[in-house]
């Protein structure tokens, strides 16, 4: 099925050809109904119902053009919503009138309705004929109206006279009566029923019934009186064409013309999967707004804007309905982009916020009531947003939902903290990174051409927001195929030496992830050419993320054909940089450095690494104390205001893989204490290098007692 920009436009139809939803039968009816009060009454009005947006502008677009196929009827629009005041009203009414009798034929026709016009438009000012509070000056007024010896009475009687003469039937369409303030409304009604009620002129009118009802019920003459207001219509209307809800088929065909128009503008493919879960919420949760073709239409033009700027960088589903809510409920929509922290998890730290289900019911049903959404709709709305967020999706059925973050980002769901905030900016905000970047900038560099643009712009933003930059590549790293990793493991090396621990809780560091795309990039390389790019790889440039690299790998006893190779090329370059740190003071080493000393021992004996570090210890180079409080770990705590690093516990077994304990003692005779009867109080002090020494010595010291 084909489908042009116009498929989702507001604009009516003009032509039957147009009609996608097949209300043929519909037209039929109402040119049927003219027809018949042609024929059969000297004046008729006949109306079209239905729903704002429901296509009557179309239907009776269509509908004239049937009837003008008939040379016997002469057809004119009037507007009454056009004019300023209702003296202008009246007038503009029997221009229209004036309209339908050309020539000079009913020059002196025209004449009398212009006369009867001046004499009639006065009637817009008096307040009872429109339902004003003024009795007593409505009086005066019809009174000063009927007291000209020509009175409207005879004017009216002569103009009767010549239309009943008319070799043809005039028949007037007012479209959108809905549009008027109520004294506007009652005018036209009155007009229509009493002043211009002419032999052989018909009227066409169209409007939404509720809507009307509520106006009349405005007015003095119904007195809020929803039935008398009914009543008081069908007084007007002989008869009446209503225009049905739409069918399922006519939702489903809307529905997918929109999908279509939406693929043809932005040329991203959605799957039939994708459209047919869609298609599914949308009609279990969103029926009650989309009743009319206009209402979908709107949607979709929503949706279509903010694709088109967001295709690629945002999920599909997820833009589909948050677009709704920014449509049908403006409010809770702008409530939305405040409660980034509780909806995406970023909270976790606020424990002010009960996450149970029971709780998170009680929290919606809050929202929903603050922002304005009505009762009777509020179960379609948090259906809405159970789709969109794990909390709600527990408010409305009461069970807990795993959120797993990764997940998350990889799909690009609104829950995701990395891409929560587009949804609302309708773009890349400040601090985020593109996709399309990332991905352009992969195949740059995988294309061999670091040069590249593309990789270029991605190389910067690794360096300025590699907390954001990072993950993303690793995220979509599978989408670019073939080419050569070496220089993107050049670049992503040199960030994560550079890098500060940003590790969060239940979340990898930077280097962490640093270290997993580079395994991947390594991973998808073919068995000939994985040699060639470990030569490349494998410098003391890049050893701590290899030596860090190839321990998380050996730990995984994951089977994998290069590792062994990985570590043959590794070992040497890596023995060379351990020299090069025990040639430094060890107090100075900085921690990541001196974490290749570790990783190095770990990968090829830890025994190596004890002689290694004795040695650097028995020729001077290193201190045993400070090699002691390089040894002892730290741990992280975690908080919402920043993360603390603090000593880390360990025990003599956990120091014992890379000290000779004896040795140790032996080196630090006289510098350790008495045993201490809590060791604990020193895991509270701060990670650094003097407190790291005191709580290694502590722990010697409990050897030494015993």
């Amino acid at each position: 099925m084909t489908t042009d920009e116009e498929t989702i436009t507001d604009e009516p139809l003009v032509d039957a050809s147009e009609d996608q939803l097949h209300r043929g039968h519909i037209v039929r009816l109402l040119v049927d109904q003219v027809e018949f009060a042609c024929r059969e009454a000297p004046s008729s009005v006949i109306a079209l119902t239905g729903a704002w947006g429901a296509g009557k502008t179309s239907i009776l677009n269509i509908a004239k053009a049937k009837l003008r196929e008939n040379s016997s009827f002469k057809l004119v629009d009037f507007a009454p919503w056009l004019f300023s005041d209702l003296a202008s009203l009246v007038a503009g009414f029997f221009e229209s009138v004036k309209g339908a009798l050309p020539g000079r034929k009913f020059e002196g026709t025209r004449a009398k309705l212009s006369k009867y016009s001046s004499a009639a438009a006065p009637l817009g000012k008096v307040p009872a004929l429109v339902g004003g509070p003024d009795v007593s000056a409505a009086i005066k007024g019809l009174g000063d109206l009927l007291a000209d010896t020509s009175s409207l009475e005879k004017k009216r009687n002569s103009i009767e006279s010549d239309l009943r003469k008319i070799d043809h039937k005039v028949i007037i369409f007012i479209d959108d009566l809905d549009r008027l303030h109520p004294e506007e409304l009652l005018l036209v009604f009155k007009l229509i029923r009493s002043i211009a009620r002419f032999p052989n002129v018909y009227y066409v009118l169209s409007f939404d019934e509720h809507t009307i009802l509520d106006l009349l019920s405005a007015t003095d003459l119904a007195r809020q009186d929803r039935p008398r207001a009914s009543a008081y219509i069908e007084k007007i209307v002989q008869a009446k064409v209503q225009i049905p809800p739409l069918h399922e088929e006519h939702h489903e065909d809307l529905f997918l013309k929109g999908i279509q128009s939406i693929v043809k503008r932005t040329g991203q493919e959605i799957s039939q999967t994708e459209v047919s879960d869609l298609y599914y919420v949308t009609r279990r949760y969103l029926s009650p707004w989309l009743g009319t073709p206009r209402s979908i239409r709107k949607l979709f033009t929503e949706v279509r804007q903010s694709w088109a700027s967001l295709a690629g960088e945002v999920n599909f589903h997820d833009n589909f309905l948050i677009s709704f809510l920014r449509i049908y409920e403006p409010a809770l929509y702008n409530s939305l982009s405040e409660l980034k922290s509780r909806l995406t998890g970023a909270s976790f730290w606020d424990f002010s916020i009960k996450v149970e289900p029971a709780d998170q019911a009680n929290f919606w049903k809050a929202q929903l009531f603050n922002y304005d959404v009505p009762e009777v709709r509020s179960s379609n709305i948090l259906g809405v947003l159970g789709k969109l967020f794990s909390s709600a999706a527990e408010a409305e059925t009461g069970v807990k939902h795993q959120r797993i973050v990764k997940d998350l980002t990889h799909e690009k769901r609104i829950e995701s903290p990395a891409c929560f905030d587009r949804y609302f900016q309708l773009t890349i905000p400040p601090g985020d990174v593109s996709d399309k970047l990332v991905i352009d900038g992969i195949r740059g560099y995988l294309g061999g051409d670091s040069g590249n643009v593309a990789a270029r712009r991605l190389e910067l933003e690794l360096h300025s927001n590699p907390r954001v930059c990072v993950p993303k590549i690793h995220m979509v790293i599978d989408q670019v195929s073939g080419g050569n990793p070496l220089r993107l493991i050049e670049n992503l090396s040199s960030i994560h030496g550079a890098i500060e621990d940003d590790r969060q809780f239940l979340q990898g560091s930077t280097a962490d992830e640093i270290e997993q795309v580079v395994g991947d990039l390594l991973m998808r390389t073919s068995a000939d050419q994985i040699e060639v790019l470990l030569d490349g790889v494998v410098t003391p440039k890049n050893s701590l993320l290899l030596v860090n690299l190839a321990t998380r790998l050996k730990r995984s006893k994951e089977e994998i054909d290069w590792l062994p190779l990985l570590h043959a090329k590794l070992e040497p370059v890596l023995e060379a940089e351990v020299d090069k740190i025990g040639a430094l003071p060890v107090e100075s080493i900085d921690r990541e450095e001196f974490r290749k000393f570790l990783r190095w021992g770990q990968l090829y004996g830890t025994e190596k690494a004890k002689i290694k570090a004795q040695n650097f210890v028995q020729i001077g180079n290193w201190s045993m104390r400070g090699y002691l409080g390089q040894l002892v770990g730290e741990r992280t705590v975690y908080g919402s205001s920043g993360n603390v690093k603090l000593v880390g516990e360990r025990s003599l077994h956990d120091l014992e893989e890379f000290l000779d304990v004896e040795f140790a003692i032996t080196q630090l005779d006289g510098q350790i204490g008495q045993p201490m009867v809590d060791l604990s109080s020193l895991t509270e002090r701060p990670s650094n290098q003097e407190n790291r020494e005191a709580y290694g010595l502590a722990l010697l010291a409990t050897v030494k007692g015993s």
